[in-house]
């Protein structure tokens, strides 16, 4: 049709495209006061005008709260199973409903570089901070193996490999760790014997 812009994936469904949006006008009308919105089809009427009732047919089996749609009760029962399907590409945020994820990529400026990154996994952050708090978080092994390989000349790949330091001239002694706050309470220190 003249001005639509619709690609589809397979011409079957061109037939059915301009069936339902193109020839099928719009006759059956909300008869709520203050709508008056059109449909093309009756089913789709019949779905609309539950909006305007307080009607609530799907119940959730883990908390007996109701709904209204059959969608809005899965979206809540993931509340209950801890489910998060939709993530963000940028930062690795999960949530429940793609209106929140659309919200949540708002943060993300269209300008924004992501040019820190990860060394162990690569995941991209925007700052030096979101680098160090993410390893602290996600690679605290590494991290201290790091530390502690550079404070004391070593090369430490495994958590064996701290334990042969002690057969070294140059020990290494981790104080007050808290896996939460590396880089702000981890305190190295490298003592020669």
């Amino acid at each position: 049709m003249e001005g639509c812009g619709t690609v589809l994936a397979h011409p079957r469904y061109l037939q059915h495209h301009i069936k339902y949006q193109h020839l099928l006008k719009k006759k059956y009308v909300c008869p709520h006061p203050s709508c008056g919105r059109l449909f093309r089809l009756q089913k789709q009427l019949l779905r609309h005008a539950k909006h305007h009732t307080d009607q609530r047919d799907y119940i959730c089996e883990f908390c007996a709260r109701a709904f209204k749609s059959s969608h809005n009760l899965a979206v809540h029962r993931m509340i209950h199973t801890g489910e998060k399907p939709l993530q963000c590409e940028i930062c690795g945020f999960t949530c429940r409903q793609k209106a929140s994820l659309n919200w949540h990529m708002k943060k993300h400026d269209a300008d924004a570089t992501y040019q820190f990154s990860c060394s162990i996994c690569g995941k991209k952050f925007e700052k030096k901070d979101c680098v160090v708090a993410h390893k602290a978080k996600s690679h605290p092994e590494v991290l201290i193996a790091e530390a502690l390989a550079a404070n004391a000349g070593a090369l430490i790949t495994t958590p064996a490999s701290l334990l042969e330091l002690q057969g070294n001239p140059v020990q290494a002694e981790v104080t007050s760790l808290d896996v939460g706050q590396i880089g702000q309470d981890a305190h190295l220190t490298s003592k020669t014997t």
